[in-house]
């Protein structure tokens, strides 16, 4: 009877190890650990601590996913709080584009610069001759203007209405005096007693210091003449003209001596200094 007892009881507990409701743990050192009812878990506790384990791992999925959502958010409006900052660049663009190039402010600066006076520049006092007729039945008119430079006194002629087309003597003489068809005038200034030629280019010592040649005359009795008369002055220094007479010929000055072959005296007009007002 005992025999046929334990024979049930190791088929069923065989049963139950086969069943999963009895787990059975093996050790080298150690026997099989006894069967209790504390060791025994049966399926439905099983799968409860599953669940249970499922539930903190899903736990801690949703604490992760909560903790980065904040910190995505956190950086989108970091993000959009520093958008603003970039205006100040765009108005430091804008002062760029609003300024001048250099090139442009050195171009500026350089036309309000005023040209250096030259060797040739006015350096002393001016002065003008109104040229008319020396006779009455004469329509011509004119004026010369002398302008005292470093160096010399520089002339600028300009007639209308002159009879005859071509070249015509144009000179400096010794006196201020336009009377008698303009012989009262004198000579040619000629303070160094030297033979006539032409200043410009002659120099002092083959030319009088009032040769000033001939002044061409075009078909409409118009003519222009611009001359540099070296070591000459309007109001100083030795060889000063002002007071003198500009005399007008009627025919061109060919050079020959003594005084050019240029005719009679068609114009005059007596050298002043300062400006012609007009009247």
């Amino acid at each position: 009877m005992k025999t046929i007892l334990k024979f049930f009881l190791c088929l069923t507990l065989v049963v139950l190890v086969k069943t999963g409701f009895v787990p059975v743990v093996f050790s080298e050192d150690k026997p099989a650990a006894a069967v209790t009812s504390k060791n025994v878990q049966t399926p439905v506790e099983a799968r409860e601590k599953s669940v249970e384990a499922d539930g903190t791992v899903q736990t801690q999925v949703e604490a992760i996913e909560s903790a980065t959502k904040p910190a995505s958010n956190k950086l989108n409006v970091e993000v959009q709080a520093q958008e603003p900052a970039m205006e100040p660049a765009n108005e430091v663009k804008e002062e760029v584009q609003t300024q001048k190039p250099a090139d442009e402010v050195n171009a500026a600066v350089t036309h309000q610069q005023m040209p250096a006076v030259s060797a040739g520049a006015a350096t002393g006092a001016v002065g003008y001759a109104k040229i008319q007729p020396t006779n009455d039945a004469g329509t011509l008119t004119g004026q010369v203007n002398f302008v005292e430079q470093k160096g010399g006194l520089q002339v600028d002629a300009e007639v209308f209405s002159v009879p005859g087309a071509g070249p015509h003597g144009f000179h400096i003489h010794e006196v201020g005096a336009c009377h008698k068809n303009g012989d009262a005038a004198g000579g040619h200034y000629n303070p160094l007693a030297v033979k006539h030629g032409f200043l410009p280019k002659d120099g002092h010592k083959a030319a009088h210091l009032g040769d000033m040649g001939s002044i061409e005359i075009d078909a409409k009795g118009h003519g222009k003449l611009s001359v540099f008369l070296v070591g000459v002055s309007l109001t100083s220094g030795e060889y000063a003209v002002a007071g003198r007479a500009v005399i007008l010929h009627e025919k061109a000055d060919d050079f020959g001596q003594p005084t050019g072959n240029a005719g009679g005296r068609i114009g005059c007009g007596i050298i002043a200094v300062g400006q012609n007002s007009g009247e």
